[in-house]
């Protein structure tokens, strides 16, 4: 079956049709087919060939080498379509012998599309030296087949190019079940366009208010800047209750010698004890924080070493420690709740845990041992990846992954092969499409960690519960942190909103979820909140959303000022100028015409 297969839908590749066809609709009435344009400049060109009609569709104009056009193939066999074999020979015998090795396959999904079963396809890859990626639906009705397939030419504004694909998705009409599909089928109806889907959230499910209130009131305005930091952490069976030891190296950046340190605390830590070189010293409890007594005075620019004890909170099976999960001398956030340039110490971490347990941090896994029962490692992070360090313990198990030229180590629990290549697609795929948007950042090892207990992207660490893994949106998403609130810091009025909206947009551009502006438009107003974004400070799950849909909506009120292409420019221009560095508000307004400033401010203020 799938010989005859092959040589029909080969003609995909290279089109050969009659002549262009100018309708609103092209509707096939053998096959009961219709299916929309996707814009109104667009024709059809049909051309039917042994039982087999393929319809190419195309701007009016353009020529066909630009790779930007879709098409519509129908073809009948003698028996019912098996969509595996179909879909197991379009990659192989098909896409990766045209795509030679720019092939990548991105995602490979089942669903269905006009009422029948069908199997998504998206594969990116190089055509000619234009670098595209291409979305194929392959469709079963009965004994006949019906593949649509859309290509995005990469050199092209995406967003203009899916919303009009979507709409001749939507719009295609199959008439006929597989009962009737091996007979003459129905003549069609004229089509109908579905309802577009809901709009997910665009705010990660498992949002958590960060500690800015108590990190402030803990710390204030302290002048102690910490310049190193290692941290053990143990884990016993009995108790589930990790124990920490952390040296913090520090310096005065205050004018008058100070003889104390204060110290914030993670939420459920309880401080064992606290030491310097020469020994013990005094802990006092305040009402905020603690209030740490050196047995002598440090200078300005003076240096003091400090090691702490305390246990942590009981965990679960598998627990992420991210952002506010260390002891901190001086908050990251001012007394509005805005972001501070803080400094991002280089990180060491040690962790010995039961054997079966395992260690995920950001940085680069240096050690790693089992021995008498126990699973030591050693972790360590500078550069881009200290500037977020975080970690998930768990029974994951490492599995490398080489997509293209980019290898990860992934991690999980007793997982199947297929999600998990499924998974480093689309991380490999995300971390490629941000790398083209905002430069690319250093990252000495990248890892994923399947089957943690929520979503959460840190700096060379993509952190995915089970039900993300697969969820091309969210990947993107918390990949771009690897950018933002990782290799970029942000700080002053809007550096919530930089750094949420900016990961959000990126993967929305990106084309991973099919979503129109007008839909995440839509979504803010649903929120009944218009809190201006310079000012808002996400405490809750609806800031949250607020923040990414507003947000958005003000990155696109930029691009209706500027256009695509200068906004994509003024991105990356800001990402790659304050990479390792602190972006504010300011800094993209400087970048920005009098036009894009007077929009972005009736978003910000």
């Amino acid at each position: 079956m799938l010989e005859p297969l092959v040589a029909a839908l080969l003609a995909v590749q290279v089109p050969q049709a009659s002549g262009p066809l100018d309708a609103p609709v092209f509707t096939d009435t053998a096959f009961g087919v219709s299916l929309p344009r996707p814009a109104d400049q667009w024709v059809f060109e049909p051309a039917r060939s042994r039982g087999t009609t393929t319809v190419i569709f195309y701007p009016r104009g353009v020529s066909l080498s630009t790779q930007l056009w879709g098409a519509l193939v129908m073809t009948r066999f003698t028996r019912p379509v098996r969509l595996s074999e179909v879909a197991d020979d379009r990659v192989a015998g098909s896409w990766r012998p045209t795509f030679g090795a720019s092939f990548q396959l991105l995602a490979r999904d089942s669903l269905t599309l006009a009422g029948l079963p069908a199997v998504h396809l998206i594969m990116s890859g190089t055509i000619s030296r234009i670098a595209l990626d291409v979305e194929e639906y392959l469709v079963a009705r009965g004994n006949d087949l019906i593949l649509l397939q859309f290509r995005y030419p990469q050199n092209m504004p995406r967003g203009p190019i899916a919303e009009g694909y979507d709409r001749a998705r939507q719009g295609l009409v199959i008439h006929g079940g597989p009962l009737a599909a091996a007979g003459t089928p129905p003549a069609p109806a004229p089509p109908v366009v579905a309802a577009p889907p809901p709009l997910p959230a665009l705010a990660s499910a498992t949002f958590t208010a960060p500690p800015r209130r108590e990190l402030w009131e803990a710390l204030g305005w302290s002048p102690w800047r910490v310049t190193r930091v290692d941290v053990s952490v143990r884990l016993d069976e009995v108790n589930r209750r990790p124990s920490f030891a952390v040296r913090l190296d520090l310096v005065n950046d205050g004018l008058p010698a100070l003889d104390s340190v204060p110290l914030w605390l993670p939420e459920g830590a309880v401080l064992d004890s606290a030491r310097v070189a020469t020994g013990p010293v005094a802990v006092h409890r305040r009402p905020a924080g603690v209030l740490i007594v050196l047995p002598d005075s440090v200078g300005f620019q003076g240096a003091a070493a400090l090691s702490l004890f305390y246990r942590g909170a009981a965990l679960g099976a598998r627990a992420v420690f991210a952002d506010d999960w260390m002891p901190a001398v001086q908050s990251r956030f001012d007394s509005l709740g805005h972001g501070r340039a803080t400094g991002e110490p280089p990180l060491t971490l040690r962790s010995n845990l039961p054997e079966g347990m395992a260690t995920v941090a950001t940085g680069r896994l240096s050690a790693d041992l089992v021995a008498s029962g126990r699973h030591q490692q050693l972790w360590s992070a500078e550069g881009a990846a200290a500037r977020r360090p975080g970690f998930a313990i768990g029974p994951f198990a490492p599995v490398a992954r080489a997509t293209g030229r980019m290898t990860l180590t992934l991690w999980s629990p007793v997982y199947s092969d297929a999600p998990l290549d499924s998974a480093a697609r689309l991380v490999a795929a995300a971390w490629a499409w941000n790398t083209r948007v905002f430069g690319a950042v250093m990252a000495p090892e990248v890892h994923v960690v399947v089957g943690t207990a929520q979503d959460h992207g840190l700096p060379g660490l993509v952190m995915l519960s089970d039900s993300s893994a697969n969820h091309a949106f969210t990947v993107y998403r918390e990949v771009a942190r690897t950018w933002w609130g990782g290799a970029i810091s942000t700080a002053g009025e809007g550096s919530a909103w930089l750094e949420q909206s900016l990961a959000t947009w990126s993967a929305l551009a990106s084309g991973a979820v099919r979503v129109s502006i007008q839909d995440v438009e839509q979504a803010w107003r649903r929120l009944g909140s218009d809190a201006p974004l310079a000012a808002l400070v996400p405490t809750t799950a609806t800031d949250a959303e607020l923040l990414a849909t507003k947000g958005v909506s003000a990155l696109e009120a930029i691009r209706s000022a500027v256009g695509e292409a200068r906004l994509r420019e003024i991105v990356r221009t800001l990402a790659v100028e304050k990479r390792g560095r602190v972006a504010t508000v300011r800094d993209l307004l400087a970048l920005l015409d009098e036009h894009g400033r007077t929009r972005l401010r009736e978003f910000l203020y």
